[in-house]
């Protein structure tokens, strides 16, 4: 199943995340009130431009190395003998700009995505695996941790078959729809307080895993089991275990987690949560092992492994002193029980009964950790951010599972959900004269959506979202809106309103975070003064970076530039060089901007200046200017 396949390949080392931070706070984008202060880094108390004004947004893989490989009949190896592909390195591509990581909107900015990352693994002189990272927002973001992942896939994909790799031969053996199945967790990421840490400013840690595409999986999870902590909320330090995606491998059979992003790390780097030990829930006996508990385990060190029930890792190891740890060369996977395969009374049970892991506190006693809800159900979109022009629809697609299972005919209710929007800053405390922060999903019905949809026989449920011009509600452009969705049975009337089962332990992450920009007006004859700048100003203010290639609110640099602008902002928004960066101008304010370049004034022969605002005349002064000054969170306008 996707990454979690028995043929993968693992990876390790680090990336660079170097995000502009002037957007982050909402009230930069207003123009009248921008100060030349919130482009400097920030001085405590006072936020200015936070942790990394000048940013580039560039997202880049560095260093990282195959560590391990594993195999369909269940081996695997890390020996560069045994498999060349373990010579190589997992790289971005070498000939093109960095890719770019964007938030959706300073509302949102738990869901930044990737765009315009080209995978390859190569040694340089032959690149075995080589294609395109469909552009995803990260998920499950694990505050305790800092931790989120990503998961697509690389498509359309080439694998070198004239590599001697056994490896390579099975996958390609395996995948289908031309793509492969990646996964990558990143964390201990160096920002603000912590600039001379580690790997150095901007880079943290990468893990990873590539395995094959099966066609009609998700492209950006695994619809398998999926085990949550007791709290669903992110920021729950209670949490001592995180969110594990896990699935059944029948043929061998094993039960496969990913424990990644699940496991706690302290501050020298050792996994420091105990000995855990997965199992399921029994109504009668409770919590039961997939296996036999370990009393005193020994483990080699740097090394760790499953041996029957029991993930097995030692709390005192540096794992950043071995780079062939256990951590390195998994990713975090592990296959359940360790030294045999599970009984066909197991795979009876846990195919009606939820899966959890659980801490050991004494020779029989056990605290549950993380576990599937009672129900058995999980219910995602594959993709959960949308940036939608108004009257555009935007088709949604839902995946549903019961222990893991496809769930045909359940019914699925979707329920605003504003409570993962809005979490922006509003900037240092002495600014009163500022703006507060926006209002949320206003108007409601702006967006519309059928309350009930019924997934198909493979689990599957298509819902098409109906947008509207929202008008200008904010004093950025658009609104953010939010919509989650939940199988109907978890959830009761109460007084008038659904109430959501908490056993079920809904994970709010996964909620729809959808930006609908406002519309605009048809401009035939737009100006620099009375419809350009009042955009590229804001831009000007949020990415001070740009001041090196050129002034996005002056009229005689951009219009130097105008034929770089051009092609840019034509390009595929996946692209690493299309701009805006960020991608969150709308689709009329580009057309507007296009539009204007390729105009000619009758005396310059350039595009049209107009009258300063100061000499506008008041018929210049429309409702546009007006919602433009509002518009756009910014974009940077630079390759990187």
């Amino acid at each position: 199943m996707s990454y979690l396949n028995a043929v993968r390949l693992h990876f390790a080392g680090t990336f660079r995340a170097n995000p502009g931070t002037v957007n982050n706070d909402t009230r930069h984008f207003n123009a009248a009130t921008f100060k030349e202060r919130y482009q400097t880094v920030e001085d405590p108390p006072n936020l200015n431009g936070w942790w990394n004004p000048k940013g580039a947004n560039a997202f880049r893989l560095s260093e990282c190395r195959v560590t391990n490989v594993c195999y369909a009949d269940g081996t695997s190896t890390f020996s560069e003998a045994e498999d060349p592909i373990l010579r190589m390195t997992v790289r971005e591509a070498q000939d093109r700009s960095a890719a770019k990581i964007v938030d959706l909107d300073p509302e949102q900015q738990f869901v930044s995505e990737i765009w315009g990352l080209q995978i390859n693994v190569s040694d340089g002189a032959r690149t075995a695996i080589k294609g395109e990272f469909l552009p995803v927002a990260f998920s499950d973001m694990w505050w305790v941790r800092r931790t989120p992942w990503f998961q697509s896939l690389i498509a359309p994909v080439q694998i070198d078959e004239g590599i001697d790799s056994r490896f390579l031969r099975e996958l390609s053996e395996l995948t289908t729809e031309d793509a492969l199945s990646v996964k990558f967790v990143v964390d201990q990421h160096s920002s603000s307080s912590d600039r001379n840490r580690g790997r150095g400013f901007t880079y943290g840690r990468v893990y990873g895993t590539i395995g094959p595409y099966l066609a009609g999986e998700p492209r950006h999870f695994v619809a398998g089991r999926y085990l949550r902590p007791v709290s669903s909320n992110p920021r729950n330090a209670a949490n001592s275990v995180y969110c594990i995606s896990a699935m059944v491998d029948r043929e061998r059979p094993k039960l496969r987690l990913d424990l990644g992003n699940a496991l706690l790390i302290s501050a020298d780097n050792a996994l420091n949560v105990g000995a855990l030990y997965g199992g399921y829930i029994d109504e009668k006996r409770g919590f039961t092992l997939l296996g036999n508990a370990t009393s005193n385990p020994t483990v080699a060190p740097a090394v760790a492994v499953a041996r029957d029930a029991q993930i097995l890792y030692r709390p005192d190891v540096d794992y950043e002193a071995d780079g062939l740890a256990w951590y390195h060369r998994t990713a975090g996977i592990v296959d359940l029980p360790g030294n045999s395969a599970l009984t066909d009374e197991q795979m009876s049970a846990i195919a009606s009964r939820p899966l959890a892991v659980a801490q050991q506190l004494s020779s029989t006693e056990f605290r549950i950790v993380a576990s599937e809800n009672r129900h058995g159900l999980f219910v995602r979109p594959d993709t959960f951010t949308f940036r939608i022009n108004p009257g555009d629809d935007q088709e949604v697609t839902l995946f549903a599972t019961k222990f893991g299972e496809p769930t045909a005919n359940l019914q699925i209710r979707a329920v605003e959900e504003l409570a993962h929007i809005g979490l922006g800053s509003i900037g240092d405390e002495d600014e009163i004269h500022l703006p507060r922060q926006p209002r949320k999903g206003i108007p409601q019905d702006a967006i519309s959506y059928p309350l009930l949809v019924t997934t198909n026989t493979r689990g599957v449920a298509k819902v098409t979202v109906k947008t509207k011009n929202p008008g200008s509600p904010r004093f950025l452009d658009g609104q953010m809106y939010g919509v989650a969705f939940y199988p109907a049975d978890v959830l009761v009337q109460e007084n008038n309103n659904l109430v959501l089962d908490p056993e079920y332990r809904h994970n709010p992450l996964h909620a729809l975070s959808i930006l609908l920009w406002s519309g605009m007006p048809e401009v035939k004859e737009p100006t620099w003064y009375g419809h350009i700048l009042p955009i590229l100003e804001v831009y000007a203010n949020l990415y001070p970076v740009m001041k090196g290639m050129m002034r996005l609110d002056d009229y005689d640099s951009v219009v130097s530039n105008q034929k770089l602008i051009a092609m840019a902002m034509s390009l595929d928004e996946a692209h690493p060089n299309y701009m805006p960066v960020t991608r969150d101008l709308s689709r009329a304010k580009k057309q507007l901007i296009l539009h204007w370049l390729e105009l000619k004034d009758n005396a310059t022969g350039l595009p049209p200046k107009g009258d300063p605002p100061d000499t506008r005349p008041v018929k210049e002064t429309s409702a546009l200017a007006g919602a433009a000054v509002r518009g756009g969170k910014g974009a940077q306008f630079t390759n990187g």
